[in-house]
């Protein structure tokens, strides 16, 4: 699978073997600025410039089944740790760098800027 996001507050998962349709995902404000998969290639976190970052867990079934981490950021890097378990945000303005439980959407620290 592939995801694409944009100005047009969608998420888009595309079937890069296939000729279908990507599903499509809505509940952005504001334009989706950055998308990370988890290396398990289950969830996936977006960020956007409504200052939310969103965790999903895209299924056929529940293709709309989103949490809303409260980062109240403008999170403009996303990256998951090898395990799965722990994503990062990288905020704007100021690069600040938080690390995030992917269980509880809680922050577990924030890290220093280099």
């Amino acid at each position: 699978m592939l995801a694409s996001v944009g100005a047009d507050q969608i998420l888009r998962l595309w079937d890069v073997g296939g000729k279908a349709e990507p599903w499509t995902f809505q509940g952005n404000a504001n334009e989706i600025r950055a998308v990370a998969w988890s290396p398990d290639g289950h969830e996936l976190v977006t960020g956007a410039r409504d200052g939310t970052v969103r965790y999903w867990s895209p299924t056929p079934n529940a293709r709309a089944a989103y949490a809303v981490v409260p980062s109240k950021i403008w999170a403009y890097g996303l990256a998951f740790l090898p395990d799965s378990k722990t994503f990062l945000t990288v905020a704007w303005p100021g690069g600040q760098v938080a690390q995030w439980d992917a269980s509880t959407l809680q922050k577990l620290e924030t890290l220093p800027f280099l």
